[in-house]
């Protein structure tokens, strides 16, 4: 069961302070902005013997303030819900970001663009691939770009089979007339990318 309590980061602040979270699970803890700022006057700034909670009560945000508090709890602990549906242990870090997705702080990984998602890709990556991986991975994503001029715009939850197919036909084949080998090394590093968007559920199927 995810546990989850809040407090401000800089209580001794004059006007207002950015409401932070902190959520845990039996073995780890992550810290993290809501997105709120609460007026300091209205909170309890130290922990007081008997007054646990943050927001002062008989205060003019207090219904406000604490109405803001449980819908946010609410929702970290309905999105660690959903996951654990999917994924045997999910992580708080996948329980923070969706939670910053659903309000807006990180983008939809469906709508994502193309940069966007191989930015991510690389990032997943920085600890496995080698510095010449990471070069080869950037060629392919120049290539990439390059084909949505002849192709137009990649939109990723709509890749198929005839995005593969004209990728390596008009493209590598057609105008850039890349040797086989080289076509495949592309198609390779294409396809691992693909895998990529798979395992984050941009797109449903293999394409080959």
């Amino acid at each position: 069961m995810l546990t989850v309590s809040f407090y401000l980061l800089t209580p001794e602040a004059k006007s207002q302070s950015q409401l932070y979270v902190s959520i845990s699970n039996k073995t780890s803890r992550l810290r993290f902005a809501t997105g709120e700022s609460f007026i300091t006057s209205y909170c309890n700034i130290r922990k007081v013997k008997g007054k646990k909670d943050l927001v002062k009560k008989n205060t003019s945000f207090y219904f406000d303030y604490s109405t803001t508090l449980s819908s946010i709890r609410d929702t970290l602990i309905r999105i660690d819900m959903e996951l654990s549906k999917d994924v045997n242990k999910p992580t708080l870090a996948q329980i923070r970001d969706i939670y910053y997705t659903r309000i807006g702080k990180i983008k939809d990984s469906n709508q994502l663009t193309l940069e966007e998602a191989y930015d991510k890709y690389s990032e997943s990556n920085q600890l496995i691939w080698s510095e010449n991986t990471r070069k080869k991975i950037t060629g392919s994503l120049n290539h990439l770009k390059e084909f949505q001029k002849v192709y137009g715009d990649i939109k990723l939850a709509d890749i198929n089979k005839d995005t593969w197919d004209s990728f390596r036909d008009i493209y590598c084949i057609g105008k850039k007339k890349f040797s086989n080998n080289t076509t495949n090394k592309y198609l390779k590093n294409f396809k691992q990318f693909l895998k990529y968007l798979k395992k984050i559920k941009i797109i449903k199927n293999d394409l080959n």
